[in-house]
């Protein structure tokens, strides 16, 4: 038997905005991939993917299964939203991650499992259609978390699928400025990457669990299986 293969964790990072994207790009040393359909940068060992979807649940859906695609992407890796939305109270830059994640189109809700060590308070995120300044109590509003969870939760479990989004907008300072977002953004990388270390983390010790076992071969070098037969073997052991 040759030498194992090493075992990497996998993270896939959509975000809706270019200036949402230009921190994180600098600060995970991604370079530019692919601009066919959406624009794509990727780190030198191909373990961290960025995507930017543009505005929408239905950009940020697709984006999704673009990145699936193109990142060959698998049950094993994590999906990771960072972006920014409105709240009623919550002061501007304020980093919150989401535990619930509901689309007022639909009324159609997802938890996602709080199993990080999460290094902010967390908030439920209600999706909207189309920008608005009407923040319900409690919630922060944006306009792609559904579009980006409904469709990573087709490729993996839950617990290897978060946002984080930064207020931008509130009741008393609702006149958005893109020209500061990045700068937003800039102020909670540190955070950001304790979120994605731990993601990578998990991505790596699913990758695990699902690997071959690694005596399987052994069994397969010294007993004749039938390709039906090897893989309840695979199984059991």
């Amino acid at each position: 038997m040759g030498d194992e293969p090493e075992l990497k964790g996998h993270l896939n990072l959509v975000v809706a905005l270019p200036p949402e994207a230009k921190p994180l790009i600098r600060h995970f040393g991604l370079e530019f991939k692919s601009g066919d359909t959406f624009k794509v940068y990727a780190n030198g060992g191909e373990t961290i993917h960025l995507i930017i979807s543009g505005v929408g649940k239905v950009s940020a859906a697709a984006a999704v299964s673009y990145l699936a695609s193109l990142s060959r992407g698998n049950s094993a890796t994590a999906w990771f939203n960072v972006g920014v939305a409105g709240h009623k109270t919550l002061s501007v830059s304020t980093l919150v991650a989401a535990h619930k994640i509901t689309d007022a189109g639909s009324g159609r809700s997802w938890y996602p499992p709080m199993v990080l060590d999460l290094p902010c308070g967390t908030a439920a995120v209600r999706t909207v259609d189309k920008e608005t300044h009407d923040y319900p109590d409690g919630c922060l509003v944006d306009m792609e978390a559904t579009g980006f969870y409904a469709t990573a939760s087709r490729f993996t479990s839950h617990e290897l699928i978060h946002c984080l989004k930064v207020v931008s907008d509130n009741s008393e300072q609702n006149d958005l400025d893109y020209g500061t977002v990045a700068k937003m953004i800039s102020e909670h990388l540190d955070a950001v990457e304790t979120v994605a270390d731990q993601l990578l983390q998990l991505s790596i010790e699913k990758s695990d669990r699902q690997a071959p076992p690694s005596h399987l071969e052994l069994f397969l070098q010294q007993w004749h299986f039938s390709v039906t037969r090897a893989h309840k073997l695979e199984k059991l052991l």
